[in-house]
């Protein structure tokens, strides 16, 4: 596929000290963005309780943000690395955001499956991937 989109992270890592409000730590990470052929966001997808196989976009896929939405389940990610073997890779507590952001031109970039178990019925996730 022709590379039609340019997919971009933007985000900034800060530090705050609760009682002084000083900002120890403001750091962008560069804005990586890689020209792709892909881009798919999904807003709210419920996840049953049990293994869920994501059907990826594009194979291998490059860039993975994960956020879990529910206010008590948990989510496991499993992937498979591109030349390697699937393993869980965490268990996003509710809240937590994972992301793998692989530059599509080098050798085994990104991921080629991804499965996520919730430790629950109806958790609700948002997620995007692209390649």
């Amino acid at each position: 596929m022709a590379n039609v989109i340019t997919n971009t992270l933007t985000a900034t890592i800060t530090a705050t000290e609760d009682s002084t409000s000083n900002v120890p730590i403001n750091r962008g990470i560069g804005n990586p963005n890689y020209d792709c052929g892909t881009a798919q966001y999904t807003e709210e997808m419920l996840l049953p309780a049990a293994p869920q196989a994501i059907t990826l976009p594009v194979n291998p896929c490059c860039m993975v943000y994960i956020k879990n939405k529910h206010a008590s389940n948990t989510v496991l990610v499993n992937w498979t690395d591109n030349g390697g073997a699937a393993q869980n890779v965490y268990t996003l507590n509710p809240g937590d955001v994972i992301i793998l952001w692989a530059d599509p031109t080098k050798t085994t970039p990104g991921i080629t499956a991804l499965t996520l178990t919730a430790s629950g019925a109806n958790t609700n996730i948002e997620m995007f991937l692209g390649g």
